[in-house]
């Protein structure tokens, strides 16, 4: 008998398959279709206008910028991602704000099918809401098991104040990648108690992957929320085992590392482009910047103004703008309550009435909390608090009492939150542990049973048990609560604005007329300039001068300033430098007006000037273009300078400080390191590392570049106030004893200094300080000494006179091995600012020479009691041979990053020393709290001519030492000689909350060259 074939498990056909994931899923996409039904209604009429208009023209416009900036760059030229084309000539300009890469690389289909920026941007603002809600639904109905909790907490999380009040900010609307990287990783964590290694690393990788994915989503997404995500994972991690009892097992370990390897890797390049900004121009935030975008108690009950439920009673408690309205609801509130206390007054009521727990019949569970629902709540109790107490910021001020905040631990020891200013943002994961504690209430209520009923309602003909509608009518009543709350005025701008720029930003965009452009008359207020100019460039990608971003460059005020004054010869000369093309001025501009008087009067000088003229006129926009005659003169400066070279620059600008912050940014994005002690951008340099010869300097045309080594031969190039040198001698090692904190051990000599000769480097008394370039044959050891008075040196054994203040002096030709042993006089001190090792081939020095008007300079600063005592050692040598005049020593305080006079000065307090070739002692001893400053000229009580502004108080400030001499030919003159940063500070409410001292140093100041 023939048997029959076995049945075959035959694969299900794709169709199938797909169906039955349908009917897995149906109830989840049916919340997901909830959501997307909610957002497009909440956010009506801006919903209705997605791929035409924005929330507003400011953020909104900001980051449709970034976004489409991203999108050109990666599908012309990806290596030019962070290069953005705003703020010109400043590099990693995409890096001044989030790069958003993310949503980009979400909207880029879009883009690509569509050409249209508005649309992308306005699918993810939109999806936004919906993915939030949807994600904290999937998250909360995981733990309790309710999809109305999920419901619930999906509302709270995606609609709430904070979302409204972040409205035209989507790397702050991108809160959906939170809940689904913590669906993911409680995935990973909620698995059985660990068995054999072997076995178990093979499984759980599923929910690894989607972690990572969704981690590293929300890490491109915005860079606040990648920094407060990691502290509350690792929270959680902590409270989840703690709460278990338990260590998670090796495959859970191993997995997690491998998704953070990967992770890594991934969002590392995206970052090094921010460490670049950070380090070359101090792109930081500081203390006072974290306390003014602080939480308060307040703010927690304080709605956006355009909430129709709540705005007017409760958006005076929200201060100024969506940032600080953190209100998640009455219903939140509501429900998070009885998440904490609902279990526990439930088992009093069961304690008190002495009975058993009930048991809802159709669900088979009651009001008594599981292990795992227990460990649920005390993990978002702690994260949400934790979430708030971050909040507040860097200092709890509790009734006059200033409590550090947990913040600043961050801040001061974590890499990278320097760069974050607004504390208050951490609150969206107190208002996450809210949504998800609501929901759990929301869960538990629901376990109340309801089968003890009786009444029934007749529909028709027919009885219906009451029980059978309670528990869907409560549902739906709480949603419909939470519906009537989170409705707001939602507010869109002009839809027929934006997709029709001005036709001038299309015309740029021909190939003919590629180059730098700059929009005239510049705003207002150049701080806040308009977003929409930056969207605008998006029409043709041409570097463009202006912009807006949450960092902006010094110079732009600078910038701003020559706009409203061209066509001076000063601007013309900055414009012309940069290599600026085109001149695109607007005639009737809201963001900034321009009166017909005005533009007649600009007309006629710009008629009148012949480096200027006018190309096109755009009638119906009212916008001229005037092309500038290309004269970019400040790349060739530099011109021929090898790549990498480093360059020092003036450490004091006494004229043209925008010319020389432009050039050094040449120089940095041209990839030449900076050196000197002044600021480049809003950081400030230090000095080369010890050893590393640097062959050219950048100075002011009046500065004497010999205390850096070089010489009046040295000059490469000459022109618009400023001068450059280029060694001609061989430089093969340098060492800034001055500037440089870690050879300040070997500046001062009370007694022996031993230099040894090697062939790439200096040793001093036998220690290596770093080294330079190989020597060939023989070199010179250069070295700049000065003394506050005459003394007798010795040099191996010789004797040599030393003036007072400033010396030059050159060894003999040394071969290596050789040694020079340096000997102060006794009971005198001798100060070694500078030594070099270069190649043989100048005459010996025969004696030192003296550096004609050298001024010498020590600093030294303590803070004692809320009080600053700065101690200076002064060497003010004649001005002329003639005339001794006189010296005006200026502690100088005003605001940082880049105060500007008078509006951000807090003071100036100055003491005159006359010229008598003398060391004097000066003290000033400053309390900024009581505005209060004595100081003392060798050791006697002097009079300062202090001059306090209206400024000062609260604020971030700088304190420099500033040294003017008088000009014998115009008394009323004081030219600057030097100066020097000695402290900061920061005062809110009259209270310290960041103080920072320099190191001591001492200083060789020249005076100006004529």
């Amino acid at each position: 008998m023939l048997k029959e074939n076995p049945p075959v498990d035959r694969p299900k056909s794709w169709g199938q398959s797909g169906l039955n994931l349908l009917k897995k899923w149906r109830y989840d996409l049916l919340a997901l279709l909830f959501f997307g039904i909610v957002s497009f209604v909440l956010l009506w009429p801006l919903s209705g206008h997605l791929a035409t208009s924005t929330n507003n023209e400011g953020d909104a416009l900001e980051q449709v910028w970034v976004m489409g900036w991203g999108s050109h760059a990666l599908t012309t030229d990806p290596g030019n991602l962070f290069n953005g084309n705003i703020f010109y000539p400043y590099p990693n300009t995409l890096a001044y704000a989030d790069h958003l890469l993310a949503q980009t690389l979400q909207a880029l289909p879009v883009f690509l099918l569509t050409g249209n920026l508005i649309l992308g941007y306005g699918l993810l603002t939109y999806l936004s809401f919906v993915l939030s809600g949807w994600a904290t639904y999937l998250l909360v109905k995981e733990i309790s098991g309710s999809r109305v909790g999920g419901l619930f907490a999906g509302m709270v999380f995606a609609f709430a104040s904070y979302k409204i009040g972040h409205l035209s900010q989507l790397n702050l609307l991108s809160t959906q990648w939170i809940p689904f990287s913590l669906l993911f990783l409680r995935r990973m964590m909620v698995r059985p108690r660990p068995g054999p290694f072997r076995q178990e690393i093979g499984h759980g990788w599923g929910a690894a992957v989607g972690f990572g994915i969704f981690f590293v989503l929300n890490s491109l997404s915005s860079f606040y929320y990648f920094f407060f995500l990691l502290p509350v994972l690792a929270l959680y991690l902590v409270i989840f085992y703690a709460y278990e009892r338990r260590w998670p097992g090796w495959a859970f370990v191993v997995q997690l590392l491998a998704v953070g390897i990967v992770a890594g890797l991934l969002i590392l390049p995206t970052f090094l482009p921010y460490v670049s900004v950070v380090a070359d121009q101090g792109a930081e935030r500081t203390p006072r910047d974290v306390e003014q975008f602080s939480a308060n108690y307040r703010f927690f009950f304080g709605a956006t103004p355009n909430n129709l439920l709540w705005g007017k009673s409760l958006s005076r408690l929200a201060g100024s703008g969506g940032e600080r309205a953190l209100f998640p609801g009455a219903l939140a509130y509501l429900f998070g309550a009885i998440a904490l206390l609902g279990p526990l007054v439930a088992w009093l009521w069961r304690k008190i009435r002495g009975k058993q727990p009930q048991v809802n019949t159709a669900t088979g569970r009651g009001l008594r909390l599981s292990g795992a629902e227990r460990r649920e709540r005390w993990a978002w109790t702690i994260i949400g608090l934790f979430a708030i107490v971050m909040s507040l910021g860097w200092t709890y001020h509790l009734r006059g009492v200033d409590v550090p905040g947990l913040y600043r631990l961050f801040y001061n020891y974590f890499p990278g939150w320097v760069a974050l200013r607004a504390a208050v943002r951490y609150s969206v994961f107190g208002l996450f542990a809210l949504a998800i504690l609501g929901g759990l209430a929301v869960a538990w209520l629901s376990r109340v049973d309801w089968s003890k009923l009786r009444r029934e309602i007749k529909v028709g003909a027919t009885q219906w048990p009451l029980r059978r509608f309670v528990g869907v009518g409560l549902a739906v009543l709480l949603l419909a609560g939470a519906f009537y709350e989170y409705r707001n005025d939602i507010t869109y701008t002009n839809p027929a604005i934006l997709p029709n720029p001005p036709e001038v930003y299309r015309w740029l965009a021909q190939p003919a007329n590629a180059g730098a452009y700059i929009e005239l008359p510049g705003p207002p207020d150049p701080a806040n300039p308009p977003s929409i100019r930056g969207y605008y460039s998006t029409f043709n990608w041409q570097p463009y001068v202006n912009g807006v971003a949450a960092y902006i460059p010094p110079v732009e005020q600078d910038i701003a300033t020559l706009t409203n004054e061209f066509p001076s010869e000063r601007s013309l000369e900055v414009f012309q430098g940069m290599g600026i093309r085109w001149l695109v001025y607007h005639l009737d501009d809201e963001n900034a007006p321009l009166s017909a008087a005005d533009w007649q009067k600009i007309e006629a000088k710009l008629a009148q000037t012949p480096q200027v003229k006018l190309v096109k006129d755009f009638p119906n926009d009212k916008i001229k273009v005037y092309e500038l005659a290309s004269d970019p003169w400040m790349q060739q400066v530099y011109a021929g300078l090898p790549a990498g070279a480093g360059v020092i620059v003036s450490d004091y600008r006494r004229t043209q400080p925008t010319l020389i912050e432009l050039v050094q940014t040449f120089l940095r994005r041209d990839g030449h390191p900076l050196y000197g002690s002044d600021r480049a951008g809003y950081r400030f340099l230090t000095a080369p590392p010890a050893g590393q010869p640097i062959a050219a300097g950048l100075f002011a045309a009046d500065e004497d570049p010999s205390v850096y080594g070089f010489s009046q031969s040295d000059l490469s190039w000459s022109g618009h106030g400023l001068k450059f040198y280029r060694r001609k001698d061989t430089l093969v090692a340098g060492y800034d004893l001055g500037q440089n904190d870690t050879l300040g051990k070997y500046k001062t000599v009370n007694g022996t200094l031993e230099l040894s000769v090697e062939k790439d480097r200096l040793k001093f008394n036998g220690n290596d300080a770093g080294s330079g370039q190989q020597l060939s044959g023989q070199g010179q050891v250069d070295l700049l000494l000065s003394s506050f008075g005459p003394q007798t040196i010795k040099i191996n054994g010789q004797d040599y006179a030393l003036p007072g203040g400033v010396s030059q002096w050159r060894s003999p030709a040394l071969s290596p091995g050789a040694k020079l042993t340096i000997t102060s006089a006794s009971g005198q001190a001798l100060y070694l600012n500078r030594a070099e090792l270069v190649a043989a081939g100048q005459n010996q020095s025969a004696t030192p020479t003296a550096l004609s008007g050298a001024t010498l300079l020590t600093a030294k600063t303590s803070l004692d009691g809320g009080i600053f005592k700065s101690t200076f050692q002064v060497w003010t040598p004649p001005v002329t041979d003639q005339n001794p005049g006189s010296y005006v020593l200026t502690l100088d305080i005003y605001k940082r990053p880049w105060g500007t006079h008078p509006s951000g000065h807090f003071g100036t307090f100055s003491i005159a020393l006359p010229g008598l070739a003398q060391a004097r002692q000066v003290e000033f001893d400053f309390d900024p709290v009581a505005k209060k400053m004595t100081a003392r000229l060798d050791g006697n009580n002097a009079d300062v001519g202090a001059d306090v502004l209206k400024a000062a108080g609260d604020g971030d400030w700088a304190a420099f030492i500033t040294l003017r001499r008088s000009n014998p030919a115009n008394p009323q003159d004081f030219p600057l000689v030097g100066q020097s940063r000695l402290f900061e500070f920061s005062l809110d409410a009259s209270r310290f909350t960041f103080t920072n001292l320099l190191p001591d140093r001492q200083m060789v100041l020249l005076p100006p060259i004529k």
